[in-house]
């Protein structure tokens, strides 16, 4: 699934959740389902923009880097990923790539820093 259609979901089921609080509660009215939804829509919207922020767009360079890595065979370049979760686990690999192959000729395969 797409990370629009996770947000939509997720946005979709927390304003569920929140009209149902309302109505438990015994608060009739449109304001609280009013609220309720609008709580729904920017919880989507925050889940969407964090996740577009700290895993799509860093996967997405690393993607790109690794395939001009193939094309021109150029396999010292280095990927530039952001902080956050996918960076940690790219430089952890990138690392690893390097004491792999330290005896080889192919030294600092697909390594990766962090800006």
């Amino acid at each position: 699934m797409g990370l629009s259609v996770i947000s939509i979901l997720f946005g979709v089921f927390t304003a569920l959740g929140a009209s149902l609080a309302v109505y438990v509660s015994g608060a009739h009215g449109s304001v609280g389902y009013l609220a309720s939804w609008t709580l729904g829509g920017v919880g989507a919207l925050g889940l969407w923009l964090s996740l577009r922020t700290l895993v799509a767009a860093p996967l997405r360079t690393l993607e790109t880097t690794i395939r001009e890595m193939r094309q021109d065979g150029d396999l010292t370049r280095r990927a530039r990923v952001a902080a956050g979760p996918v960076g940690a686990s790219a430089f952890a690999a990138g690392q690893g790539s390097a004491k792999r192959e330290a005896g080889t000729s192919r030294v600092g395969v697909c390594a990766c820093v962090l800006p």
